[in-house]
């Protein structure tokens, strides 16, 4: 198999086994963009190599997912991403604001704060008639004024979750509990705590409106990657199992779903696919820019599969929408598409740019009968 790339995108060709042991073939394709303010993207000159495998900031169990691997065989839907920060509006200090993140029909809103903590509130205790001192405990918990500030990162250590107190136990190397749906978050606290921990870094990123309660679990919030075992993809990721290993290994489980491979924020997954020509905004996430506004380039992709006995095209999905602007305005787009080749042999795939048809039978049609080649 032979994967003939016309285009200035990193692209791979691979195959994989689907639910019945079959081997099919997946092209993926990563493409570097950068944002213009009110105008379509433009192409990066600098293209970012092929994503071999998730890349995170550092450990991946205790740092933020920073790229998806461009292995990844499938997805239902568009994932939208952002890295970066939340500005205040006009660029003056407060104490919180709200910043949105919108492509197409895909939105959602977030409200940041300042640093803001759970600041312990003690009462003593007597333990009995002997005892010569009372004992110092957490009665409650009391939310601080949250900090003005200009700039909050936009991370996952900033939202709800994290470790849970009172769990683990070093001597028998027994890792601490953390809440699943975001394991690097924030803001966990109980009355068991001891009683001179001091303040305790409370969320700064919650659903607007959002009064925050410490006896409450709240939903994560935040528009970053997240990372395979957490609560939002591991529950798509099948049962491995004993009958699992005996009847189907090496294949996936009969319940896997391929949800496992959205790596967005459920608000943020566009199903069905975007279409690549959407318009997209992004309020008070650009330092200089109260709305950063643009355009997705509208390309379509698609590969020629040509070999004696095959003469088929496959278009593209465009998959990905990842913003990462930590320091740069750059735009990620990923495209993908699979499709049953269980004999590789001779075959010759070339990616290149397409034109679908737009025929009265289109709705109907398969992908791989509407594409032609756009010279």
């Amino acid at each position: 198999m032979e994967l003939i790339n016309r285009l200035p995108f990193p692209a791979m060709a691979f195959r994989q086994f689907d639910a019945e042991g079959n081997l099919d073939c997946i092209v993926s394709m990563r493409g570097t963009f950068l944002h213009v303010q009110d105008d379509m993207l433009d192409i990066a000159p600098q293209q970012e190599s092929f994503q071999w495998e998730d890349a995170y900031e550092g450990d991946p169990h205790a740092s933020v997912m920073l790229r998806q691997s461009d292995l990844t065989p499938d997805k239902p839907g568009t994932d939208v991403t952002f890295l970066g920060n939340a500005h205040a509006p006009d660029g003056k200090p407060a104490t919180s604001w709200q910043s949105s993140l919108r492509v197409g029909s895909v939105s959602k809103t977030v409200e940041v704060h300042g640093e803001r903590y759970w600041q312990p509130k003690i009462r003593e205790k007597w333990a009995g008639f002997s005892a010569k001192e009372p004992k110092r405990v957490i009665k409650d918990w009391e939310l601080t004024q949250a900090q003005p500030t200009d700039m909050v990162p936009l991370c996952w250590s900033k939202a709800f979750g994290g470790s849970i107190p009172g769990t683990g136990d070093p001597e028998k190397d027994t890792p601490v509990d953390v809440e699943r749906r975001n394991p690097l978050g924030c803001g966990i606290v109980n009355l068991d705590m001891a009683h001179d921990v001091g303040p305790v870094p409370a969320p700064q990123i919650t659903h607007v409106g959002q009064s925050l309660d410490w006896r409450e679990r709240y939903e994560p919030q935040g528009f970053g990657f997240v990372s395979p075992w957490w609560r939002s993809r591991q529950q798509y990721a099948g049962t491995y199992d004993e009958a699992w290993l005996n009847e189907r290994h090496p294949l996936l489980p009969r319940d896997f779903d391929p949800r496992f491979w959205q790596c967005a924020h459920p608000d943020l997954i566009a199903t069905p696919h975007l279409t690549g020509d959407e318009a997209y905004q992004l309020d008070h996430l650009h330092p200089r820019f109260a709305q950063a506004r643009g355009r997705l380039p509208g390309l379509t992709f698609g590969v020629h599969c040509q070999r004696e006995d095959r003469d088929d095209w496959q278009v593209l999905k465009l998959d990905g929408v990842h913003f990462d602007w930590r320091s740069k305005e750059t735009v990620m787009l990923t495209w993908r598409v699979r499709f049953p080749l269980p004999d590789a042999g001779e075959t010759t795939l070339t990616l290149t740019r397409v034109r679908v048809k737009a025929t009265p039978e289109a709705s109907v049609a398969s992908p791989a009968s509407q594409a032609t080649e756009d010279a």
